[in-house]
């Protein structure tokens, strides 16, 4: 379980990246989840991963690359 100020971090950058805050609350634990997991690694790596992901794999969360400004993110 992430911790407040984590997700308070995730939703901020989530939100620069163009999502909607009632879609980040559903998602905001494999938000966090994701940026620890791919905590130090390459964009390239990270876009491999999430590209793997069962729910941020999805077209809705990469809709009009939104997913890339939050990939730069974190």
């Amino acid at each position: 379980m992430s911790t407040l100020e984590e997700r308070t971090e995730m939703v901020d950058k989530a939100e620069k990246a163009g999502y909607h805050i009632s879609y980040i609350v559903c998602i905001i634990e494999q938000l966090v989840d994701f940026s620890k997991a791919v905590k130090g690694k390459s964009l390239e790596e990270k876009e491999n991963m999430l590209n793997q992901h069962r729910w941020l794999g999805t077209s809705f969360f990469k809709h009009n690359d939104r997913h890339k400004r939050w990939l730069e993110s974190i």
